[in-house]
């Protein structure tokens, strides 16, 4: 099998799976929730008019679509005018990453509208008589120490390796590389120190669902984290040791494994059904 060919299938998983696949799951999340939890009964779970919800959801489906469309297109040209592998030309290396970007703008787009969701709920809440838990939330009680052990030693490992193949110096591109990984680590940090300790978002949510959310975000970020560690860790030896070659199909690949472990995590991890929603009925306590 030519490197073409593998790219063209792996390529053609990546966008299949981020927009189509995932997309077309969250859609049946958010039906299921509107039809059995509809606003004339579970009014606290509304912040605005059924109308508009629907007309987002639309907007994310399409936004999918033409996503969707531009990779099969973009597929389609790739497929006719790539030649065979040639280190002397560039062969669009950054092609699935960059697309990759662009197939995560509508669930970053969601995420958005959903922190402004859970505003205006916090906002509408009227309640005088609010409930906290007194038990303190401990880092292991909702992440294995293994796990965030591996995120850690692959983090170092990362770095050693790059000291390694550039024989102990900081040349620019080492410098570049352990920053851009700094930064998402740092970033997974605070925002699994936030998720920790930080003020609930939700002010109707079961405290069973949000122990549990917690808990899959920082197994999420962790994961997350040693799949970018691994990434660039491989990105780095395909380029020390001229396998150049495999690079866009490991970018393709990348893409994918976050995806698994970020949306399909949360899908396989939290079920609709299991989720508490009798704090937004209209007659709960107030």
């Amino acid at each position: 099998m030519t490197i073409n060919l593998l790219f063209i299938l792996v390529f053609l998983c990546q966008i299949i799976l981020i927009s189509y696949v995932y997309p077309r799951q969250l859609l049946r999340r958010m039906g299921y929730v509107i039809n059995n939890y509809p606003p004339q009964n579970y009014a606290k779970l509304y912040t605005g008019s059924l109308d508009t919800i629907q007309k987002g959801q639309a907007k994310y489906r399409l936004f999918n679509h033409i996503i969707l469309a531009c990779g099969l297109g973009v597929l389609l040209l790739y497929g006719l005018f790539a030649g065979d592998y040639d280190p002397q030309h560039t062969r669009l290396e950054a092609l699935p990453l960059a697309f990759g970007m662009l197939q995560f703008i509508p669930l970053a787009l969601l995420e958005i509208s959903g922190f402004r969701e859970l505003r205006l709920m916090r906002i509408n809440d009227t309640r005088t008589a609010r409930h906290a838990e007194l038990s303190p939330r401990r880092l292991f009680d909702f992440i294995s120490p293994i796990l965030f052990g591996f995120a850690l030693v692959l983090y170092v490992t990362f770095i050693l390796f790059v000291l390694y193949v550039n024989q102990w110096t900081w040349v620019f591109d080492a410098v570049v590389t352990v920053s851009a990984l700094s930064l998402s680590n740092g970033l997974f940090v605070a925002l699994g120190v936030w998720k920790l300790y930080g003020r609930k978002l939700n002010p109707y949510q079961d405290s069973r669902d949000r122990n549990k959310e917690i808990s899959l975000s920082l197994h999420s970020m962790a994961t997350v984290s040693i799949v970018i560690s691994i990434f660039l860790l491989v990105t780095v030896a395909f380029q020390t040791y001229a396998l150049d070659q495999f690079e866009i199909v490991l970018n393709s690949l990348y893409w994918q494994l976050i995806a698994v472990f970020g949306i399909g995590a949360m899908l396989r991890s939290i079920k609709i059904e299991d989720i508490n929603f009798d704090n937004y009925k209209n007659d709960a306590p107030v």
